[in-house]
């Protein structure tokens, strides 16, 4: 069984309370419709949580693979980590980098909010 550390912002989290239901973040096979898991009852409620960025952020850098957290799913978190994958070898190897890193982060943050409205 693999161990889970709940994060320190779980308890501010909309979806920890208990007039929630938790298995809309972790959909069963049988409820995926035609090879697509339908993400939008989940994501109704991460748009209205205090801590949806936190949450996003936390499991971007965890690397959690499963669910919905902080309204990304598991394939949009995935195009997150490759994206910043990317942006850190070039930033670390060039002079200057700390400079860039509010632009960079920028638009990591400008990347998620263009896939969540996609979605």
């Amino acid at each position: 069984m693999i161990e889970w550390t709940r994060p320190d912002f779980f308890d501010h989290a909309l979806c920890s309370s208990p007039d929630v239901d938790r298995k809309l973040f972790f959909p069963e096979e049988a409820e995926k419709r035609g090879g697509k898991t339908d993400w939008s009852p989940a994501r109704a409620v991460c748009e209205q949580c205090q801590v949806k960025t936190e949450c996003a952020e936390w499991s971007i850098s965890t690397g959690e693979r499963d669910g919905m957290w902080g309204g990304l799913s598991p394939s949009q978190r995935g195009r997150i980590r490759r994206a910043r994958d990317k942006i850190r070898p070039v930033t670390s190897l060039q002079p200057g980098w700390e400079r860039d890193a509010d632009l960079i982060s920028y638009a990591v943050v400008e990347l998620t909010r263009r896939l969540r409205e996609s979605a």
